[in-house]
């Protein structure tokens, strides 16, 4: 399932979902409105689907110190290849926010 395009609002800012095809399966892109940033993003697959999500993480390890406002082309796990895609299909999208030093 490819997820929905659409815009969430919170006290304060906002994420924007923008969903989009690619050879291999549903992807989306995420984009940050206000003083937060995205420490983690997880990417929950549909039921039934091992590995279960993929976690996208931007800390200092990961060279983003202070998360990051907006990725590009996340998808859920891959691990079931058919004809027309090799992600599982995504059941949910998570975020974990910070305050943005940006």
């Amino acid at each position: 399932m490819t997820p929905a395009s659409g815009t969430t609002s919170f006290p304060g800012g906002s994420v924007t979902i923008t969903p989009h095809p690619s050879f291999q399966g549903p992807e989306f892109d995420f984009h940050i409105a206000g003083p937060y940033a995205a420490r983690q993003v997880i990417v929950h697959a549909a039921s039934g689907s091992s590995p279960t999500a993929n976690i996208y993480t931007y800390d200092l390890a990961s060279g983003f110190p202070g998360g990051l406002m907006e990725d590009f082309n996340l998808h859920a796990p891959t691990g079931r290849p058919t004809p027309t895609s090799a992600f599982f299909p995504i059941d949910s999208i998570t975020f974990c926010l910070i305050p943005s030093p940006y």
